[in-house]
């Protein structure tokens, strides 16, 4: 239950990173056009709750059945893991920039990731608004960037270490991707002006998460590589 609830609080808390929530508000904005139906707008915040959840729990249970029950534990894995991790730690907060071959390599996979969530984006709008919510948020939960992965790879990881089986790895995802979503309920209800506001203040402080992310993966990388040893 505490492993449930820590994935709950990492996805709530991970929201207000600043590659989540400027693609959230300014797409609530867009979609949610009448800001006194505050019924349509949880509707809308629901879809998207609803398509993000289910999306964790099948990459979660997918995870879980795939991999074979013995590497999560291996000593190649963990060196792997927290390579990955150190890796991504380390370009959250910035020091990649100077390394100019690996920036630009990471530059290439983010605006291959952007383009095709930006081509997926473009064929949502001007429909439902309801179905456009829930296709909106398969698209951020699949077509990941570097930001974003840098986000989820911590809950993926618990889930690999903890997962006794393939159902209970998919739960255990899905109380993220709860976690990650609910804001949107929170924000879809909200009228454009008081949600650009609300957002442009939690982005301030998603510009601090950002560096104590970095560090936390960095830090989380090396006991990783330490406990393969």
């Amino acid at each position: 239950m505490i492993l449930y609830l820590s994935l709950f609080i990492y996805g709530l808390t991970t929201f207000i990173s600043p590659c989540s929530l400027g693609l959230v508000s300014a797409y609530l904005t867009y979609t949610i056009k009448d800001a006194s139906n505050r019924s349509h707008g949880v509707l809308v915040g629901l879809c998207y709750m609803l398509a993000m959840s289910l999306v964790f729990f099948i990459f979660g249970y997918a995870l879980s059945s795939l991999l074979p029950v013995n590497l999560a534990s291996s000593k190649l894995f963990y060196i792997f893991a927290g390579v990955l991790m150190i890796t991504l730690g380390v370009n959250t907060l910035g020091l990649l920039e100077k390394v100019e071959p690996l920036q630009a390599f990471i530059f290439k996979i983010s605006d291959g990731s952007d383009s095709i969530r930006s081509g997926l984006m473009s064929r949502v709008g001007g429909g439902n608004d309801f179905i456009s919510a829930f296709v909106f948020g398969v698209i951020i939960s699949v077509a990941l960037g570097p930001c974003s992965l840098a986000l989820v790879l911590p809950a993926v990881m618990m889930t690999l270490f903890n997962a006794p089986s393939p159902i209970y790895g998919g739960f255990q995802l899905l109380a993220f991707g709860v976690g990650h979503s609910l804001p949107v309920l929170f924000l879809s209800v909200l009228i454009s002006q008081t949600r650009y506001l609300l957002s442009k203040q939690l982005a301030q402080v998603g510009g601090i998460l950002k560096y104590v992310l970095g560090a936390g993966l960095f830090f989380l990388g090396v006991w990783l590589i330490i406990e393969a040893f």
